[in-house]
């Protein structure tokens, strides 16, 4: 094995900075290198560049080279990944985003417990393939001041208020979207569910721009969901001229996935620029999904 790493440690030297240009530089501009950059997020690149140190340890020049480089990235995924944000919630609204990740039960208990806890306005979960009848009428006896509805897709809204209307919008293994429009405290607010399919293989160009269409003839005032894309994708450059997203404002790691690792920022919310968005919490509940539970709180 120390023969074979010998003899091609040039190579995986060179890997090493392909991956930097693709991280930094190119992205997921083109179909065949997104692939590489979904599968390789920078905590990854910065664990590869000290594996190299250990294979180039007696080239000393090389080590300090990279020893430099890699206390540079650290410092760049610190302050770009980790955030200390003790902004005080009081008089903030809220709202939560939770992929519930496929689990046989519901976490009812759970979400009473956020509920109690963050008095949200709106919760909204994806991958809810399993909410019963039973868990329906049992949230609706629990915090009868939501309007809860299974949509399509499986996904499941709450809203402190009420549901004006809600549109399902999908295309299969690509992408599946929820437009609902509701009344919260006398006000009409739009939010569009998304979830777009996890593989890293799948080119998601046609759904953020379907994102973008569907924007300019409903006008959202959030958008929120498991885009199963990181927060560094170039797609979300389009969103950046009317949206902000909660990313710099988040109370610790940024990542969301998957739990104990901060690897990658999949689920996201983004807020209208009308609203001033505040603090993003994360909870994590192992035994009821690998994904974060986000309790957004604005302005």
């Amino acid at each position: 094995m120390m023969k074979l790493i010998k003899k091609y440690r040039n190579l995986l030297l060179i890997v090493f900075v392909i991956l930097l240009l693709i991280h930094f530089v190119l992205k997921d501009n083109f179909p065949l290198i997104s692939t590489v950059f979904y599968s390789t997020p920078l905590i990854t690149i910065i664990f590869y560049g000290i594996v190299l140190c250990f294979i180039f340890c007696r080239k000393r020049k090389l080590v300090l080279l990279l020893s430099a480089l890699l206390t540079l990235l650290t410092f760049y995924f610190f302050n770009n990944y980790y955030f200390n944000n003790k902004a005080s919630v009081k008089n903030t609204t809220s709202l939560v985003f939770w992929n519930v990740a496929k689990k046989k039960h519901f976490p009812i208990e759970i979400i009473s417990n956020i509920i109690r806890e963050h008095n949200p306005n709106i919760l909204s979960f994806v991958e809810a393939v399993d909410v019963s009848n039973e868990d329906l009428n049992t949230l609706n006896k629990l915090h009868s001041e939501f309007e809860f509805k299974v949509l399509e897709g499986n996904m499941l809204i709450g809203i402190k208020g009420s549901i004006i209307e809600t549109n399902y919008l999908s295309k299969s293994d690509n992408y599946r979207f929820n437009f609902i429009k509701a009344l919260v405290k006398n006000k009409e607010l739009s939010i569009l569910m998304t979830d777009l399919y996890a593989s890293p293989l799948k080119d998601k160009t046609e759904a953020f721009e379907q994102i973008a269409l569907y924007n300019k003839t409903h006008s959202f005032d959030f958008i929120l969901g498991d885009f199963n894309t990181p927060y560094e994708s170039i797609h979300f450059k389009q969103l950046k001229n009317n949206f902000t997203s909660f990313h710099s404002k988040s109370n610790g790691f940024t990542a969301t996935w998957p739990f104990g690792i901060p690897l990658l920022e999949l689920d996201q919310i983004w807020i209208s620029k009308k609203f001033n968005p505040i603090k993003l919490n994360k909870h994590y509940f192992q035994n009821s999904s690998d994904h974060a539970l986000l309790v957004a709180s604005y302005q």
